[in-house]
């Protein structure tokens, strides 16, 4: 992801410790966005597989509602995740532009080398979601199937 802007007295007075408390900020935001994740998704999962949920209507609404929330979810880590790219990028620039590799501590260059991986953040998402929804899936086919066992005439 590229942003360009026009470069003037070379960040205007913005400096590599602001860079890096925003990266740092934004750090601390995705970790809390993965941690509700995580959350929601087992007590999602759980709830699909729970044996209490035998209407097809309820495991619907849970699943929708699974569905409306990780689809926020989604954007909204995609969008911390590609701030938090962006300040690195900046940090890199100052980190590049230095006289030596002695300027900054080391964390900088390491921070710089890493990068954030949003790409790898967004496919491990979807993989966790089709998971949950999954779960949805074939808890709504064992309870339609269930239903056609006791009740034959529904189905035909």
């Amino acid at each position: 992801m590229t942003v360009s802007r026009p470069q003037s007295d070379k960040f205007n007075n913005f400096e590599l410790r602001d860079l890096v408390g925003f990266y740092l900020h934004q750090n601390g935001a995705v970790n809390q966005l993965w941690a509700i994740y995580a959350g929601a998704t087992f007590t999602a999962g759980l709830f699909a597989l729970n044996e209490g949920a035998n209407s097809i209507s309820f495991l619907a609404a849970g699943g929708l509602g699974f569905l409306a929330f990780t689809i926020g979810h989604f954007f909204m880590v995609r969008y911390t995740l590609q701030r938090t790219q962006v300040a690195v990028l900046d940090i890199e620039e100052i980190w590049r532009s230095a006289p030596n590799e002695r300027a900054y501590p080391r964390i900088i260059g390491t921070l710089v080398a890493t990068g954030v991986g949003v790409r790898h953040a967004m496919v491990a998402h979807v993989a966790i979601d089709l998971c949950v929804i999954a779960a949805f899936l074939a808890k709504m086919i064992a309870v339609c199937q269930a239903m056609q066992a006791t009740y034959p005439i529904i189905g035909r």
